[in-house]
């Protein structure tokens, strides 16, 4: 696909979230990205599932290019949160005085959109940095997303760019992910809870399906803080993600 015609630009990111880091703790990302001529502001929840709903928005052209502002006006209602099974316990509206930048993502990408099967696929090529006020980390990556299709395609077509690549790995962590990973969490500043919510459209058995990729995702999430900082209370939980995940097996 590298033969065929593609997109090349710079993405400049904010990412967004209180002291306490509500949006993370809650499946929640918060972002100004500037596009072309002006910022584009984006909330996107991420439910266990996997599944993701996504809310975006324009702000004013005369918004300048260095002093993004979020415009609380198209934050999703809390009722509207709830209906998706987020139950942040307060509107976004109410936490706006709180959040501010947490990091930055400034990245090269270059990208394609690729038929594939009966698909459509957007590869993108991204190069450049996250960072906060005290840390950084590179990103050298290929990201996938599914236009168009069945998701098991994604699948196909990333196994088909590893074997054509063999020295490239697959990345679970999100550049969200790995920007939250810049601060140096502990005990007093981050706790990771799933609450399941029980409803007629949310049954035992979906509730149990949902809360064990949740703990699947917390295993994955405190293996890394514990590889960078071994704190007591991240091994703590850390061990109690492994018993609670053999209990269901």
């Amino acid at each position: 696909f590298l033969n065929q015609k593609y997109k090349k630009y710079l993405l400049n990111s904010v990412y967004f979230d209180t002291d306490n880091f509500t949006l993370l703790k809650n499946h929640l990302g918060l972002r100004l990205r500037y596009e072309s001529t002006n910022w584009v502001q984006t909330l996107k929840l991420e439910l266990p599932d996997h599944s993701r709903f996504e809310w975006n928005e324009h702000l004013d052209n005369n918004t300048s290019k260095f002093t993004p502002r979020l415009n609380p006006l198209f934050f999703p209602s809390e009722k509207d949160l709830i209906s998706k099974n987020c139950h942040i316990g307060s509107s976004l509206r109410d936490l706006y005085c709180s959040l501010k930048p947490r990091f930055y993502v400034n990245v090269e990408r270059v990208t394609w959109k690729i038929n594939f099967h009966d698909g459509l696929i957007e590869v993108s090529i991204d190069h450049g940095l996250i960072t906060n006020k005290a840390k950084k980390t590179t990103v050298s990556e290929i990201e996938l997303e599914l236009l168009e299709g069945p998701p098991y395609l994604l699948w196909l077509f990333a196994k088909r760019i590893i074997t054509g690549f063999p020295q490239l790995r697959f990345e679970f962590r999100s550049k969200v992910f790995r920007g939250f990973l810049l601060f140096d969490f502990n005990s007093d500043n981050f706790f990771y809870e799933k609450k399941a919510y029980l409803s007629k459209k949310n049954n035992l058995k979906i509730t149990t399906k949902e809360i064990i990729l949740s703990k699947t995702k917390s295993f994955s999430f405190f293996a890394e803080l514990i590889l960078q900082n071994p704190d007591s209370h991240f091994l703590k939980i850390f061990n109690q993600t492994i018993f609670e995940l053999n209990n269901f097996f």
